[in-house]
């Protein structure tokens, strides 16, 4: 229900290709699972990929978390984007980087697997991703929950006000007599209002 589409399109993709724990996430998994082609570089990391080939050119000579950064960010393009990126508007590539972020954020901390731990540095070492993405997660999940919480809050607030006799308008009250009438028995739930 809080998901967003994006984050559900993830966890089902986990969990159809068999994705459930975090040495599931490792670089060399994820690229057989998907077959992806995983070529080293100097340079830059980026994607290439056509309809039935997928290559990311990982920069090496970095330390892991970053690589295990750029590789889930590559891949967020190649399931999520066409075209080269190189000819298209501003605009376009900025909003394409934006939902890459938030692509590799559920991709390389899919929720269920995350929410396994409560310290951002064991998190870290666990994912092997740096500190600041791992917070960007951590944080994305909080408000997250203070939505939950907001969202429940709410509903029980709805449910004790909107079924309250003491607050119904005439209408209501000649309403709810006609459907006594009409059904021979009481309509008003007087336990519930306990």
């Amino acid at each position: 229900m809080f998901e967003t589409r994006l984050e559900s399109w993830v966890n089902e993709m986990y969990a159809a290709k068999g994705i459930t724990a975090v040495e599931d996430l490792s670089i060399e998994g994820m690229c057989e699972v998907f077959d992806i082609h995983i070529v080293p570089t100097k340079y830059r990391s980026k994607a290439v990929y056509e309809d039935d080939c997928a290559i990311i050119f990982l920069k090496e000579n970095m330390p892991i978390e970053y690589r295990r950064k750029d590789f889930f960010h590559e891949l967020g393009h190649i399931f999520q984007h066409v075209g080269d990126q190189r000819d298209i508007p501003f605009g376009l590539k900025r909003l394409q980087e934006e939902q890459v972020f938030w692509f590799s954020l559920y991709a390389s901390m899919p929720e269920p697997l995350i929410r396994q731990y409560d310290n951002i540095h064991e998190a870290s070492r666990a994912f092997e991703l740096p500190i600041l993405i791992v917070k960007d997660r951590l944080q994305q999940l909080r408000r997250k929950d203070m939505q939950v919480q907001s969202y429940v809050s709410n509903q029980k607030k709805s449910r004790r006000t909107s079924y309250d006799p003491d607050k119904w308008t005439s209408e209501t009250w000649r309403i709810m007599n006609k459907l006594k009438k009409q059904t021979g028995q009481e309509v008003i739930d007087y336990e519930s209002l306990l």
